[in-house]
């Protein structure tokens, strides 16, 4: 029987917005920091969520789906933590005491209203990898696109005319050359530094998760270490 998983976010910078993922296709969902969860946060506006802070799993034998933690922080229902949980009705879980809250139900049916995940939230693990344009570049694509199409219309009136064109369109249609050329320049400057903003950031959190990493690291030291 086909299973749902359905991801609504309660609380945080994504409140109000759902998520669904066909379990039958992705029996392991997992949530957290790390940019490859197909659930994924952002560290810098959410904290609290680890790297690889949960996953829900299917039990095809059992046609169960499961919630399981891996946190530093813990994930929290409403009678306190939560280790292990059948999502077996509706469940309300935080990531982190005070991190954000997501609804989590599964069904056998697709939930309307629901859409499905972004492609920075859903990673299907059998895809190769694909290059996406970013929204900058495709914008300029798109202009640059545009305006060559109604200049490539002018020059096509222009040269079909029947009398040879006399200096004055000459030089109207020189302006109209340099102007496109200079407004393409223009946008060309303004693609490349939201880009290099993009990039910035990129790198940014992928600092913010070396970190997190690092603290795992030793926590899992100390642990080994007290144990000893």
């Amino acid at each position: 029987m086909p299973r749902f998983l359905t991801v609504e976010f309660l609380s945080g910078p994504r409140v109000g917005q759902r998520v669904q993922f066909n379990l039958q296709e992705n029996s392991k969902i997992v949530f957290g920091a790390d940019p490859t969860a197909q659930v994924s946060f952002a560290a810098e506006t959410d904290s609290q969520v680890s790297r690889r802070h949960g996953t829900v799993v299917l039990d095809a034998q059992e046609d169960t789906a499961h919630w399981l933690d891996s946190s530093r922080t813990g994930s929290w229902g409403r009678q306190g933590r939560i280790i292990r949980e059948a999502l077996d009705r509706p469940t309300e879980i935080s990531l982190g005491e005070h991190g954000p809250r997501l609804r989590l139900e599964v069904s056998a049916t697709s939930a309307a209203g629901s859409r499905p995940p972004f492609a920075s939230d859903s990673k299907d693990s059998t895809a190769t990898s694909t290059a996406v344009a970013r929204p900058g570049s495709r914008s300029l694509v798109l202009k640059v696109g545009a305006v060559m199409a109604a200049v490539a219309v002018l020059l096509g009136f222009w040269l079909a005319a029947p009398k040879t064109p006399d200096a004055e369109a000459a030089a109207q249609m020189e302006r109209l050359l340099k102007a496109t050329k200079e407004e393409l320049r223009n946008e060309a400057t303004a693609t490349s530094q939201k880009l290099d903003e993009e990039m910035r950031e990129a790198r940014r959190k992928m600092q913010s998760t070396l970190l997190d990493v690092d603290s795992n690291i030793a926590t899992a030291k100390d642990k080994a270490d007290a144990a000893a």
